[in-house]
């Protein structure tokens, strides 16, 4: 929310927080999608990944808690597949 990047720095076994000062991408509030597909499924794996009730891991850096779907996490990156 505030631009910043978590890092996985793999040589020194650590997770960093990087202020990075990106602005955040705009949130869309409807998914796009062909006129003709009736189905869902976008907005509610929207729903799913802004929910807190499907968060499985915190990351805690320094005072702050950043909650995190494990599932997105390992099919981004290696590290977190173990």
């Amino acid at each position: 929310q505030d631009g910043n990047v978590i890092v996985a720095d793999y040589h020194n076994d650590c997770i960093r927080k990087v202020a990075a000062h990106l602005t955040p991408p705009r949130l869309i509030s409807q998914p796009i999608r062909p006129a003709h597909e009736s189905s869902s499924f976008f907005a509610d794996l929207q729903k799913g990944l802004e929910s807190s009730d499907f968060h499985d891991v915190t990351f805690v850096v320094g005072s702050e808690r950043m909650p995190a779907h494990r599932f997105l996490l390992a099919s981004r990156c290696e590290y977190f597949r173990s």
